[in-house]
């Protein structure tokens, strides 16, 4: 199923379980093998009825997706792996806060590495701000460990209780 309206900024596909071993064979390529996710917990998320997983795919391959969770009002972005710098995380994540907000959403959280400037960059252009720290969160290679920077951003542009 493909979804494009005037909302959304990309074409997408609405990821399910059946996706689970692509998402994760992606996730094996985009990050560190001590953050990477399995199959099963992929399947498991996506199994969950509060999971929105949205993707990109080229010549029938996924390229991109992010996968969001949704909590009460608010939603977090668990995972967003992707063919860095190709424009698909900024895409994906608009049409998420756009499909977001006809769930009642308010507010899209996400947890990023201090030291991922990139991704901490993008997530600025898209509005989200940083609202606290988790100390060492993150383990390096090296043996040093690197801080969590909590961040959110309202849904669709606003403020307080959705009007989606």
């Amino acid at each position: 199923e493909t979804a494009s309206t005037a909302n959304m900024t990309a074409p997408f596909v609405i990821l399910d379980t059946q996706n689970a071993a692509a998402m994760a064979s992606l996730h094996a390529h985009t990050f560190p093998p001590s953050e990477v996710w399995s199959e099963k917990s992929f399947a498991d998320t996506l199994a969950q009825p509060t999971s929105l997983a949205l993707g990109i795919e080229a010549d029938d391959q996924l390229i991109a997706f992010i996968l969001l969770l949704r909590t009460g009002p608010d939603a977090e972005l668990l995972t967003r792996p992707d063919a860095r710098r190709k424009g698909h995380a900024d895409a994906l994540i608009s049409s998420g806060c756009a499909l977001l907000g006809s769930y009642g959403t308010d507010r899209l959280l996400l947890e990023v590495a201090e030291d991922n400037h990139a991704a901490r960059a993008l997530y600025e252009r898209k509005g989200f701000a940083v609202d606290g720290r988790r100390k060492g969160y993150y383990a390096r290679p090296d043996g040093n460990m690197c801080d969590g920077l909590l961040m959110s951003r309202s849904v669709a542009g606003q403020k307080g209780e959705s009007k989606a």
